[in-house]
């Protein structure tokens, strides 16, 4: 959930559930206030439809039969009133009892007081009703009941009850919902923010703590926050950023590696003929060719170091292009079956020299147009056939160039019956400057860069490259160009 609505549902909470909660105190404040004086706080009056506690659950029971039988000159039924009153007196209630419209008992709660004026008729009222005597000092709480005495008059009992004790319950009663309230928000509000805290700050020590180890130079950790809000979408981009610096630096140091190793075969690779021209020139100067013919042979020798180590940058020269992007590329139309015809020729004289036989196997029926850039292509089976020669230990040597049309693409296969390469070497043959050879000696060593140059003009020719190989048996080199 995104940190807004977070927050939007926690205002709403923060908003609304002290409301509900106020709303329902109220509620319930009033349900028991007027509980309270339907039952006149717990008085049960016998055969009362206005009471809904039971006889035994009732603190004070009125028995209207045994009221209206009372004769008030009876020591002991006057004994009994008293008893009553005085219980009724224990939580400020008391009693009147009418006949006809004569007051014949009254408490002393009520004496000194105009509230029999006030009362109800007989049949007038059937509720609790609050009085307020004339004299505005007291109000009260009337439960009247109509019976019907022994001599067959009329009359009534009225339960009073001192509307202070009330009114102390109803405030009593609010500081207790207001308290809960009070509490109830305190610790919602506190659940909240401790939640909302939480899902905030723990993921900022996170980034904090992992900004820390990045500044240290340390990328080797990972943030892991799984979250869908704002914040976690941040730690997600941040690892991804960690992860991306990290391959950054691992490259650079790659490169810088590849940089030093490549300074360091060029240097090998260029001390190696430019000692043996300068030996040639010393032979000269210091007379040791005397004869012209042994001149001419160590002028041809050096000649042919030079052309090596013209060929050494010239390799290094188009890999730097090729790395960078730098070297453009020439698109036409090529007939690739007359195309490996003429390479074929240039390449056959090289071979004989060398005693490895070069063939060409081109099906019948196939004829394939590709878009390529015809010097480049050129030179990958240059790179490739020349490649192949240099490792191919036995007498009877054989490299054969191979036709295949296959839907959109032709593929060129180039095959020996070298010595093969082992997988794990297979996997690196066309990074630059990698040889399976790792002596370097000068029959195998080249410049370590024709592969990895072929791989680049067949991709900048949006084909592929790869090779296959056993060993013992030989290798063979494939490679892709789109067709027309």
């Amino acid at each position: 959930m995104l940190i807004k609505f977070k927050l939007l549902i926690a205002n709403i909470i923060m908003t609304f559930v002290p409301i509900i909660l106020v709303t329902i105190g109220i509620v319930g404040m009033a349900k028991i206030y007027t509980k309270g004086i339907e039952n006149n706080q717990g008085i049960n009056i016998n055969g009362s439809p206005f009471s809904d506690l039971s006889i035994e659950k009732s603190p004070i029971y009125i028995d209207i039969n045994k009221l209206s039988s009372l004769d008030l000159d009876n020591k002991k039924d006057f004994k009994y009133l008293d008893n009553l009153n005085n219980n009724l007196g224990k939580t400020n209630k008391g009693i009147i009892i009418r006949k006809e419209n004569n007051i014949i008992y009254e408490s002393k709660l009520v004496k000194n007081t105009d509230i029999n004026k006030q009362l109800g008729k007989y049949g007038q009222f059937e509720e609790t009703n609050p009085i307020q005597p004339m004299n505005n000092k007291q109000a009260f709480l009337i439960k009247q009941k109509d019976i019907i005495f022994k001599d067959k008059t009329k009359g009534s009992i009225f339960v009073v009850m001192d509307a202070k004790i009330m009114s102390k319950n109803f405030n009593l009663y609010i500081f207790n919902i207001l308290a809960v309230i009070v509490i109830l928000v305190i610790l919602i509000n506190g659940v909240i923010t401790l939640f909302i805290s939480r899902s905030i700050i723990k993921p900022l020590n996170m980034l904090r703590n992992a900004t820390n180890k990045i500044t240290n130079e340390n990328l080797d950790f990972e943030l892991k926050y799984n979250s869908k809000d704002e914040i976690g979408q941040l730690c997600g981009d941040f690892e991804k950023m960690r992860t991306r610096l990290k391959n950054s630096i691992e490259l650079q140091k790659q490169y810088e590696n590849n940089r030093n190793e490549l300074i360091s075969n060029i240097s090998h690779d260029l001390k190696t003929p430019i000692t043996s021209i300068k030996g040639f020139i010393e032979g000269i100067i210091d007379g040791v060719a005397s004869s012209s013919e042994k001149k001419e042979k160590y002028l041809k020798a050096a000649y042919a170091k030079v052309n090596m180590v013209d060929y050494l940058i010239d390799e290094l020269f188009l890999y730097s292009k090729l790395e960078v992007n730098g070297l453009s590329f020439e698109f036409d139309n090529v007939n690739l079956v007359e195309y490996l015809k003429d390479c074929f020729e240039e390449l056959q004289l090289d071979t004989e020299e060398k005693g490895i036989k070069l063939n060409l196997n081109i099906d019948e029926g196939i004829n394939p147009i590709v878009i390529a850039d015809r010097d480049k292509i050129r030179r990958v089976i240059i790179n490739i056939v020349d490649n192949a020669m240099k490792y191919i230990k036995r007498e009877k040597g054989n490299i054969t160039i191979k036709l295949e049309d296959n839907y959109d693409y032709a593929i060129v296969c180039i095959s020996d019956n070298g010595q093969g390469i082992d997988n794990e070497n297979l996997n690196n043959i066309f990074e630059r400057l990698y040889r399976t050879d790792v002596s370097r000696n000068s029959s195998t060593g080249g410049s370590g860069l024709g592969l990895a140059i072929s791989k680049k003009i067949i991709e900048g020719n949006n084909g592929e490259i790869w090779a296959e190989s056993v060993i013992g048996e030989g290798t063979t080199i494939f490679f892709t160009l789109k067709k027309v």
